[in-house]
């Protein structure tokens, strides 16, 4: 996901911290194991789409993709904007917000704000992810996804307010396995990423050459 022109640099291992919660009984009892006849996608804006781009967006999202055949739609969306949403297709779900790497591995997709945690879980879990971009840095994110083959990115109002284009490009996402193959390369990338702690000795040696320098 780094830019092509970047200097090079010490890398370091993406660790995911999504806060703690409980996981719903109904997602516990399958996790792990994708169905062969249902792609489960996930959905997860953030805390603040509901808030800057409203309920009608995201009513209108979950409507789009009740169409889609064969697919199960797992949204986080909190109690109070659950009731204001309303009544969903049978095919979507909406549950409160939860540690998104509790669920990821169970899941063949990934609908996101393009938030950078969002982001970086779902690319260390290897998930195709389909960008929605929102704000600031979200935009560079699903960029960067669309660069690497490993997501598709809708970057305008236009684009994310069309339910034709939202189902097909979820349908791309699910029915290509190339978004599949390079999200696990991506996902094999981070792996072999040195951890935090083995990042300390560089820190030691870095700080040990700059004061042979004073």
């Amino acid at each position: 996901l780094q830019l092509p022109e970047l200097a090079p640099q010490t890398p370091v291992r993406y660790v995911p911290f999504n806060g703690s919660g409980a996981l719903p009984d109904w997602l516990r009892r399958d996790w792990g194991t994708p169905s062969s006849d249902t792609r489960r996608v996930l959905v997860s804006l953030g805390r603040r789409t509901l808030t800057y781009h409203g309920v009608p967006f995201v009513r209108a999202l979950l409507h789009a993709f009740g169409s889609l055949a064969g697919v199960e739609i797992v949204a986080t969306v909190d109690a109070g904007h659950r009731a204001v949403i309303g009544e969903v297709p049978p095919n979507v779900r909406m549950t409160d917000p939860f540690p998104l790497h509790a669920a990821l591995d169970s899941c063949d997709a990934i609908v996101t704000h393009g938030g950078s945690a969002t982001t970086m879980t779902a690319t260390l879990h290897g998930v195709p992810q389909l960008a929605l971009p929102q704000m600031a840095d979200c935009f560079a994110h699903g960029d960067r996804l669309a660069a690497c083959g490993a997501g598709i990115t809708l970057d305008t109002v236009g684009k994310q307010d069309d339910p034709e284009l939202l189902r097909a490009s979820l349908r791309r996402l699910l029915d290509d396995p190339g978004y599949t193959a390079s999200a696990a390369k991506l996902r094999a990338e981070m792996e072999s990423m040195p951890t935090p702690a083995a990042t300390v000795a560089v820190l030691e040696g870095l700080v040990r050459q700059n004061q042979r320098k004073v």
